[in-house]
């Protein structure tokens, strides 16, 4: 019994220096925040406006605006996004074509919700005299400019052709999904040679909305669909040469960027750093509410 008692007291011991050794807990540990797929998302609060509305009468249209994005850089600048209101007979609701709101904050470290905005709009409603009821649609589409911030971390290696002091590898960073944003980064394939590396930047509408170049958010020009500029890639702080040099159009799905860096040190053996690159362009999301409007009896 007491040989027992001393393994099983042994055992409490051991496992209180095992987790004193590895710390226990993830105190001090901070993941990565810049992750996800989603700017600005929109949702209609709770019954505002209900689904049957009556002739005669006010109602309230309530929305959530919550930025899920890593954009803007500086976390108290805010976002300005443009508001339009569609999809109804203008006769029987009376909401405004625009407006705008500004929504302050974004996900952060600290704040992994992001920033959020209310915008409520009272209208009025009305009905034909020869129509007893009617369904409408209740269109809001968001529309703002964002910038896709995306540190990847790489693998460089100024002279392949040796290898004894490498510490990693080169290779193809793939389902690398979103960086905080509507656009992201997909997948990168590295080419090594000597004193030169040479990335293939794959990009990605991963949001669910529609990217356009700026111009009219309701209907752009087709040539100005699924256009995003290259702002800058930059290779720790040096900034490389890429093709395309600013605009990047993404056909079936994917845009494609190479860019070069040069002058790499041969007698550095391969080592980690940052590939960072940024991404600019308008990109808008909609919702869509049915309501039935009836006369009141």
């Amino acid at each position: 019994m007491k040989m027992k008692i001393k393994i099983i007291i042994l055992a409490i011991l051991t496992l209180i220096v095992l987790v004193g050794c590895t710390g226990g807990s993830n105190e001090g540990e901070y993941p990565n925040w810049k992750t996800g797929n989603q700017g600005i998302v929109l949702e209609l609060s709770q019954n505002s406006p209900p689904n049957e509305i009556y002739a005669g009468e006010t109602y309230p249209i309530v929305l959530e605006l919550r930025n899920r994005g890593g954009f803007p850089e500086e976390e108290d600048d805010s976002l300005d996004v443009d508001l339009y209101f569609s999809g109804f007979d203008r006769n029987l609701i009376d909401l405004p074509y625009d407006d705008s709101i500004d929504i302050e904050g974004r996900k952060s470290q600290t704040n992994p919700e992001g920033g959020l905005a209310f915008y409520e709009e009272e209208f009025d409603v009305r009905l034909y005299e020869d129509a007893d009821s009617l369904p409408q649609d209740i269109r809001v589409t968001a529309c703002y400019d964002y910038e896709t911030l995306a540190p990847i971390d790489v693998c460089v290696d100024p002279n392949p052709t040796r290898n004894d002091e490498d510490t990693c590898n080169p290779g193809i960073s793939s389902g690398l999904g979103g960086q905080a944003a509507p656009i992201g980064v997909t997948s990168i394939q590295q080419e090594s040679l000597k004193e030169k590396v040479r990335f293939t930047i794959k990009i990605s509408n991963v949001g669910g909305g529609s990217v356009f170049r700026e111009t009219d958010c309701l209907n752009p020009e087709r040539s100005d669909k699924d256009v995003v500029e290259l702002l800058a890639v930059y290779l720790g702080d040096e900034e490389l040469d890429c093709t395309p040099s600013e605009w990047i159009r993404i056909i079936n799905g994917v845009g494609t960027i190479t860019c070069t860096g040069e002058d790499l040190d041969e007698d550095e053996p391969a080592y980690r750093t940052s590939l960072g690159v940024q991404l600019g362009y308008s990109y808008k999301d909609s919702i869509t509410k049915r309501v039935l409007i009836k006369r009141i009896e």
